[in-house]
This record gives C-alpha cells, structure tokens and sequence, in this order.
C-alpha cells in the first residue's frame, strides 16, 4: 500500500486530460465550498479509460489501508501517514511532510515538485489522475490511473 499510495503522490505529472461525471452542483470545479485542506484517507484506485472515463478496473483499500491520510495544511504543507497490514496487524508504515501547492482554477496539485490534475473536488471527496497507463481496454488510447480520497 505504501508504494501504491506513494508512488501516486510522487507519479508523473499528466498534461492536461480533464475527465469526469458529474452528479450535482456540489462536484462542479471550483466550487467555492470544496477545498483541498484537510485530512483525507484513501478509499478506492481504479484504471479509467483514456477515451470515454469507463471503469476498467478498479481496486477498493482495505480498512487498515484507508486509516492513511494526507493532512493539506493551510500553510503549503502535507503530512502524510500510510497504514499497512502486517501478520494481520495495522501498523503506521511511514511519514512524512511536503509542500504542496493547489491551482482551484486549473484543478491542479503540486506536490514536492509533482504535479496531478483532480478529476473533481467536493467538500468530501476528491479524486486525481496520478498518472497514465498502457492501453488496458485495447482500444488504442492510454488509460488513466485514478485515487479517490474522502474526508
């Protein structure tokens, strides 16, 4: 977990792709409401597809996993805390604390020099493209590799 949930932080950055589905209002970017600061925990990865969004695959954090969190600061800074299970014992894996910087206009975070576009942003959830993947669907197009985060 701590290399799937790290590994994201520190990924590739990804132009400009910008997918998503909106439900309601609350989803919209730029929200005035929704920000970035607080403590999030990790809930799901998933594989979209390049071309339409589509699930692909998809992959949900075990409980333990889901005790992580990535704490934004008002001050530029994020600690994160990554969980894993270990003999079937929960254990705090690493820590650490980085800058971040966040673009609410362009959707876009920056983290200890990375950058990630968020698919969306509410005041409880917030998704992000970490980086692209080979094909998975065949259908010529690269995917997208996706973490969803909740408050």
């Amino acid at each position: 977990m701590k290399k799937i949930i790290y590994a994201g932080i520190i990924a590739c950055t990804i132009g400009s792709l910008f997918i998503g589905c909106r439900k309601d209002d609350d989803n919209k970017e730029g929200n005035s409401e929704a920000s970035i600061v607080g403590v999030w925990h990790p809930l799901k990865q998933a594989v979209l597809s390049g071309k339409n969004g589509n699930v692909i695959d998809e992959e949900t954090y075990s409980d333990c996993e889901k005790q992580s969190t990535f704490e934004f600061t008002s001050a530029g800074k994020v600690k994160q805390k990554t969980y894993v299970s270990v003999g079937g014992t929960c254990e705090l894996d690493d820590e650490s604390t980085v800058d971040y910087t966040f673009d609410k206009g362009k959707m876009e975070l920056t983290m200890d020099g990375a950058t990630f576009k968020l698919l969306s942003l509410t005041s409880s959830e917030f998704s992000a493209v970490f980086s692209e993947v080979p094909d998975q669907d065949g259908d010529g197009i690269v995917d997208l590799y996706v973490q969803f985060y909740a408050k």
